[in-house]
């Protein structure tokens, strides 16, 4: 028994800090934004009209705590090794299981937390299979003589309503234990399975607006097809297949007697731990982490976080890795003067490729939301708010409360505010929200610290499939808006087209008030004049001289560098350089870059 607690105990300490330190954004920030946990009727109500309702509300209380990551990854990891918990209590109960062999029983909980790396996967998952397994410890306590008759019938039911699908857990549970009885009752294994059978039916017909396998078979692996995994499937059929296993074996009265117990943790360590440690670490995506850290920071506008961030090189998420951090070096005044010191991806790290996916829609509006385009912000939170597959999300909402507090929309804005203050960890930030509305209507050039100022605009289509567009329309209206002037140049450095870029510095850069131009600005003037044969470019942009002397250095390793080495001395010199990338970029195919879109 004690070496079953210690096992407990390491299991929890491990899986806790497989998620704090290594899926601190991609899971558990990524799955509380997603929802938006409120204790108003109305929330309630649309958990209590679908099969397993209750264990999905309670999964959602939960999961509000992962607001706070480590509490989260407590709490998670709490939820797990309580599975293991009972299920080793439901064993003991039907043989000395202490004294055959416990560490099979790890089997169901390591898989169940495998799964986590699948967006889907929430936490009333194993709530509802816990809760369904509490029923048969409940059942066990219960089934002496003929009181296990009327409580069989009525834990079934609650199971069935509280835990949708997994009450077929505590039927499969029940018969095996029927089963194995000395004196067992066909009648009664008839009645149960029948009970089975025709209450979700009855449910089906009478109170769920739902599918017929959803009715059957909610919060399972057999249901829900955003959730047919096979990691989930594995975990799920494991627990009444090891519980099958072990009522046969305890049949036969093992004699194996844990007298050292320090063994058999040495054993788990071999066999278990360290097997799990390396498939956590096996299913583990660093690269996902690192964009969901990059979209929380860019959220709260923690610019030096998300370009030290950006200084990673990845492979399948460089086009958002590119775009957080484009957006980071804008917003900080940096952008054409650093940004061939980053990982560029072409035009597709300054705009993402548009993509109907609720995060997607959600990250392509912060660009529009810093630019200051406000009314496009809000359609974009917008659509994502109404696309979550899941439930109106946290991070959706709080940029429709930031949007409509800068619009001065009190109808809107009383329309989302009023749901944070239904929920209990996001209210004193909704108090908060309150109190800076109030200034916003009281002066109406207030802006709240963080906040892009809204920019004057006017009605116009806005093209997702073509920037230029919006670009040209926010320079038109606001002539010395800095940041748009630099995504529209950089727009044609990045694509190549020196000439259009030429034409914007004709008509727009002399509004925008630079002493001399940035950086790749400068770099591109010097290429251009050289192409053009035309010198008074430089001095007409007052390009610097150690521009003209970093072109000459280029020119001069470049024409050597027809060997590796000389290729590697010039990437190594200048891969920082507009010079560089003018001669090396590749342009990327499109069905790449929607495979690297965000999700």
């Amino acid at each position: 028994r004690m070496a079953a607690i210690i096992v407990l105990f390491l299991f929890a300490t491990l899986a806790a800090g497989w998620l704090y330190f290594y899926n601190r954004y991609f899971i558990l920030n990524f799955l509380e934004e997603g929802m938006l946990f409120r204790t108003d009727a109305a929330y309630l109500h649309t958990y209590l009209i679908q099969p397993g309702g209750l264990a999905r509300y309670t999964g959602s209380f939960l999961t509000q705590f992962y607001h706070y990551p480590l509490l989260g990854a407590m709490i998670f990891a709490a939820v797990i090794s309580a599975i293991y918990a009972v299920f080793m209590a439901i064993a003991r109960r039907n043989g000395a299981v202490n004294r055959f062999f416990f560490l099979p029983y790890l089997i169901p909980v390591c898989l169940l937390l495998s799964v986590m790396d699948n967006m889907n996967y929430r936490l009333w998952h194993p709530v509802g299979i816990l809760i369904a397994l509490g029923f048969f410890e409940i059942y066990l306590l219960l089934r002496k003589n003929s009181v296990r008759y009327p409580a069989g019938i009525i834990l079934y039911v609650a199971a069935y309503f509280i835990t949708g699908g997994n009450a077929w857990l505590f039927t499969i549970l029940l018969v095996t234990d029927e089963m194995f009885r000395e004196k067992r009752s066909w009648i009664y294994l008839i009645a149960v399975l029948l009970l089975s059978a025709v209450v979700p039916w009855i449910a089906y017909q009478s109170i769920y607006v739902t599918p017929l396998d959803t009715a059957y078979f909610a919060l399972t692996p057999f249901s829900e097809f955003t959730l047919k995994n096979t990691i989930f499937l594995l975990g799920w059929l494991s627990i009444p297949i090891l519980y099958i296993l072990w009522r046969v074996l305890a049949q036969f009265q093992p004699v194996v007697n844990l007298k050292k117990p320090g063994l058999w943790i040495a054993v788990y360590v071999l066999l278990i731990f360290l097997p799990a440690l390396w498939g956590m670490k096996k299913i583990q995506d660093p690269e996902s982490e690192l964009i969901m850290r990059m979209s929380y920071e860019v959220e709260r506008g923690n610019w030096d976080q998300v370009i030290e961030i950006g200084k990673t090189h990845v492979g399948r998420n460089a086009v958002p890795v590119s775009y957080f951090t484009n957006i980071a070096l804008s917003e900080k005044g940096r952008l054409a003067d650093v940004l061939f010191n980053y990982c560029q991806t072409g035009t597709y790290g300054l705009f993402i490729t548009w993509k109907t996916h609720y995060t997607t829609t959600l990250y392509i509006g912060e660009w529009f939301y810093r630019m200051g385009m406000i009314q496009e912000a809000f359609h974009c939170a917008f659509e994502s708010f109404v696309t979550s597959p899941v439930e109106h999300g946290s991070k959706a909402l709080r940029r429709l409360v930031q949007t409509t507090m800068l619009l001065r929309d009190r109808e809107g804005f009383e329309r989302y505010i009023r749901l944070f203050e239904h929920a209990p960890v996001y209210k004193s930030w909704a108090k908060q929200q309150r109190k800076l509305f109030e200034q916003c209507l009281a002066d109406s050039s207030f802006v709240p610290e963080g906040m892009p100022t809204p920019i004057s605009i006017d009605d116009f289509h806005v093209e997702h499939g073509d920037p230029v567009v919006n670009l040209k329309h926010i320079l038109d209206i606001n002539p010395h808006d800095r940041k748009a002037f630099e995504y529209w140049a950089d727009f044609y450095l990045l694509h190549l087209d020196l000439l259009s870029f030429y034409e914007v510095m004709e008509n727009y850069y002399p509004a925008i008030g630079y002493q001399h131009p940035p950086r790749s600005i400068e770099e591109a003037l010097v290429i251009y004049a050289v192409a053009a044969k035309d010198a008074s470019t430089l001095n007409k942009y007052s390009v610097t001289k150690e521009t003209v002397e970093r072109f000459t250095a280029y020119n001069q390793i470049m024409e050597s560098a027809q060997t590796p080495a000389g290729r590697n001395l010039l990437q190594k010199k200048f891969d920082n350089t507009y010079f560089y990338y003018y001669l090396n970029a590749k342009p990327m195919n499109i069905e790449e870059i929607y495979k690297m879109s965000i999700y």
